[in-house]
């Protein structure tokens, strides 16, 4: 993703099949509802710690994607608002420890 893109907007990668992994630029500060729904091969996303409002359902019918790895603390995370997702998302890991979803 290229630096400088500080939003992805509403179904930008929607069913995007062959999209296995991606790793969100540092200057990303939203993602939209829906920006990666049906992406059915996407297994791994990396967040920036920027990061700071995940939309309903960015990451709906996603179904390798189990985990969100977030380059922030715990602590940041929680400041991030995080709509409903997908039921296979299970987990944050962030750079101190796992949230639970």
């Amino acid at each position: 993703m290229p630096k400088g893109v500080e939003h992805i907007d509403f179904s930008a990668f929607g069913g995007c099949r062959s999209l296995t992994y991606i790793t969100i630029s540092d200057s990303v500060t939203t993602i939209e509802v829906g920006a990666f729904q049906r992406c059915e091969a996407l297994a791994v996303v990396v967040l920036p710690a920027g990061i700071t409002e995940i939309g309903w359902g960015a990451f709906c019918d996603c179904s390798c994607l189990t985990q969100l790895d977030y380059k922030g603390t715990i602590q940041q995370w929680k400041q991030v608002r995080f709509g409903k997702q997908d039921k296979n998302l299970k987990r944050i890991q962030c750079i101190d420890g796992v949230v639970e979803l």
